[in-house]
């Protein structure tokens, strides 16, 4: 009966917790945006309370699912073309310092340069290319990683 259900409700602070949580997922799903979400819980908080501790857990969760929505599945592929697009950049970025720096790269430094797909060996690289006394030092590092 809802005269059952009600008392469960509110004698359990376990299932107040759970139907508090319900209730924020559910006013999510349905489009309330954050600021109507908030005004309706101030209801909520007054009619099932929770102990301390369980009302700061449940925060965490209602924020933790608000960032969830926030931020959308990316699926593997698009994992991978990010990652390649990243890479490419750093590549571009090295060249770019280089040319400042030096004036001219040879065809070879820029395809060895083409060629490296460890995001931390290319970090390090555009480290190098900033700080670096000169061209040849520079193909040396390169050289040292194996790549040409």
């Amino acid at each position: 009966s809802p005269r059952r259900n009600y008392d469960a409700i509110c004698n359990d602070p376990n299932r107040r917790y759970r139907e508090k949580l319900r209730i924020a997922k559910s006013l999510y799903q349905r489009g309330y945006d954050r600021r109507d979400i908030v005004e309706l819980f101030r209801l909520i908080d007054w009619m099932m309370t929770l102990p301390a501790t369980m009302e700061e857990n449940l925060t965490t969760e209602i924020y933790n699912y608000e960032e969830e929505r926030k931020m959308p599945y990316i699926t593997n592929v698009e994992r991978f073309a990010l990652a390649r697009g990243k890479r490419q950049k750093s590549r571009e970025d090295i060249l770019e310092v280089l040319q400042v720096r030096f004036e001219s790269i040879p065809d070879e430094l820029v395809e060895a340069i083409n060629q490296i797909e460890d995001d931390s060996s290319l970090t390090n690289l555009l480290r190098q290319a900033i700080t670096i006394n000169s061209l040849d030092d520079f193909w040396a590092s390169v050289r040292g990683l194996n790549i040409s």
